[in-house]
This record gives C-alpha cells, structure tokens and sequence, in this order.
C-alpha cells in the first residue's frame, strides 16, 4: 500500500514512475497493475547468488526500462536489505540516485564490509533510516553514535486501505472476533497464531472468529493456520487473502485486532482496539493507542505475551475502547509523503557509488552458484 501511494503521490506532481517486482502474485491495488510486465524473478535472490553475467544483464534490462527517455533525474528506491545492492549497480549504470529506504521487519547480522556500504549510504543522505531505534537495530554491533546526525524520520503510511464500501463479506456467528492485518510471511505471525489458539482453547465456551486480511505467496501460511486450528472447535477461520480496500464496517465488526507497523492504523484508526507487535520479539507492545505508541519496536514498554493481552481486551473491552479517527487520512497521507521528497534535496547528489561487488569474497558467489546448480539437478 505504501507503494501505491508514492507512485499516486509522485505522479501528481509530474513524476514518471517505474514499479519492478519479483513475487509473482495477482495485482489488486488499481494503480500499479500497469506495471504488471515488471515482474523480474531473479531480483528475489541476493546477488552474489547468481554468475556476473545474470546480474549484468538484470541490471542492463532494468536499466533499458528505466532510461527509455531523457529525464532531469532519475532516483532508484530500494526496500528491502538484499535489494539495496541491486539499487547501487543499477544507480551505477545509470547514473541516478540510489535511496535505500528499508521496510522490512527481519533483523540482519552484518558483516563489517556490508555495514560499511550502509555507513556510506548513510552519511551521503541516501539512506532514509527513520528512527534511531530502527537504526541501531538494522546495523547492530556497528552502530555508531555520530549516525544519529544522519537520521531522518520518514513514515511509510499506508493506513489508508480502508474505505466506505459495501461489506459483501459475510461470517458465521460468534460471540468475539479477532482480527489480523498484514502480510502472512512477516516473521511474527507464526508467534501470534500459536498465542492466539492458547487465548481462544483457554475460553473454550467462547465461540471466536478469527480473520486474516493478508496472505503468504504460496501459500503455505494458510495451509500452517488450518493445521493449527483443525481441532479447536470454537475457532472459526476466515482467510480472506489481499482485500483491497477494505470495508470499514468489515472492521467495526471486530472485538480486537493485531498487526504491525503502520498495518495497526487500519483497525486502530477505527476505533477498535489493537495489539501492536514488537517485531524482534515478536510480543505485544501494548494496546496502540491507549498503552503505547509505538508499532514497530519497543521503549519502555514491558514484554507481554499476545495471549495475556488478548486476555485482557476480551476482559477489558470498555478500558480500551479507542474513537473512529479516520477524518483528514488522505492529507496525512500528502504530508507524510512530502517529507520523502525533502529528503531528497538534502542529499550530494555526487554520482559517485559503492563498489558492491567488494562487499563480498569470491568464494561467496562460487558457493551459491553451486549450490543452486545442485539444487537444480535435484529438481530434475
């Protein structure tokens, strides 16, 4: 959702946009179908994965792509740790401007020369880190403390995935309903399922629907979740995959919801009380809103166990009840998003770049090749 809303946001204001993906899944936001052909596989895998070859003739196909007419400036915009890498060569190729801008919630272990590739992004203004708790998490035992100079906080807002349509969803009756918003492959989720049935096989009288809004690229989380629960009785299991937008009364129909990072705005915007996840260890933060205000990672808030929380909302209602406060989403969503071309103009701008091809030995690349040459093999 984030995505779709820089590319709306971008285009209004005379930007050409290129979007490129690697999961191959069904488009469903309206305006990013038209980059369905942008679909690269091998971009899903690190680098130093594949021969030099295959990476120069990714990086020459997106860079064809990219320099199909004569632009002011042209700025690469990565997400996701092992795509920074793919955004360096390719700013390389083509001289433009490379900003890294991680999302993901896995934590990474760095190597020395790869926090330094991370370091230099950094202090040229290209990487839009957020906050220093994001920081200090993403470069560990690296961590310096001049890089708080370089921070930059940036939301990636995306709560806007809620509209007043009709809800054709219907579900079966139950006394309490349970909410999950967010992709299915996040490295919380398993957590949260298992507190989740330990929460619901404790009120066993209690008659729960639980409903996902999200889903796994395979697959293979839905299939975890129907394993989980086939023996509980009282749990009603409503997988409704990406459910874009969202019917606001689908929402309201909710006793409780649970999500991370800014997915917790969707139910919590709306009134219904929401459990924020920590996503290093994967425990409740509190309730957003009323117990803490952070979605991503923990202050001084104390760990808690999702199920005790649970607990405690189902017990609790009134205490954490929240006002609908989804009025002025859509200017929050511009003023969010202008910080980002802020961002921009504090940058050198000095087409100069990281050697990526140094970050790692060449042991490295002959390792992976062959391992997916055995791979491949195997598979027949």
């Amino acid at each position: 959702m984030f995505v779709s809303n820089k590319c709306k946001f971008l285009q209004d204001r005379g930007w050409k946009v290129d979007v490129f993906f690697y999961q191959d899944f069904d488009v469903v936001l309206e305006n990013l179908k038209e980059y369905r052909s942008n679909f690269i596989k091998e971009l899903c895998y690190p680098f130093y994965y594949l021969t030099k070859n295959i990476i120069n003739n990714i990086i020459d196909l997106l860079g064809n792509q990219v320099c199909n007419a004569n632009y002011d400036e042209i700025v690469i915009e990565t997400h996701l740790y092992h795509l920074a890498y793919w955004g360096e060569m390719l700013a390389n190729k083509i001289g433009g401007i490379h900003i890294l801008y991680p999302l993901e919630e896995k934590t990474y272990h760095l190597t020395k020369k790869e926090a330094d590739f991370f370091e230099y992004k950094l202090k040229r203004w290209e990487c839009l880190n957020g906050y220093r708790k994001t920081l200090l998490r993403f470069m560990g035992e690296y961590y310096k403390k001049e890089y708080e100079a370089y921070i930059y906080e940036a939301n990636p807002i995306c709560s806007n995935v809620v509209a007043k349509i009709e809800n054709r969803c219907s579900f079966p009756k139950c006394d309490y309903t349970v909410l999950s918003v967010g992709r299915l492959e996040k490295p919380y989720v398993k957590t949260m399922l298992n507190e989740i049935k330990i929460f619901t096989t404790k009120y066993s009288s209690v008659k729960f629907n639980i409903i996902f809004i999200g889903a796994s690229a395979d697959g293979s989380v839905e299939d975890y979740i129907k394993d989980l629960f086939v023996k509980v009785c009282n749990v009603n299991i409503i997988l409704l995959g990406f459910l874009f937008p969202i019917p606001e009364d689908l929402i309201k129909q909710c006793d409780v919801g649970i999500a991370i990072s800014n997915s917790v705005l969707a139910s919590a915007e709306l009134g219904v009380p929401t459990i924020s996840i920590d996503a290093q260890d994967y425990m409740a933060l509190g309730v957003y809103g009323v117990t803490t205000t952070n979605r991503f990672l923990r202050e001084q808030e104390p760990q808690i166990p999702i199920s005790d929380l649970l607990e405690n909302v189902y017990l609790n209602k009134t205490f954490y009840t929240l006002n609908d406060r989804t009025s002025g989403m859509e200017n929050e969503v511009d003023i969010a998003l202008k910080v980002h071309l802020d961002f921009l103009e504090k940058g050198t701008h000095c087409k100069t770049y990281f050697d990526v091809m140094s970050v790692y030995p060449k042991y490295k690349f002959f390792y992976y090749n062959l391992k997916r040459i055995i791979k491949k093999a195997l598979r027949g």
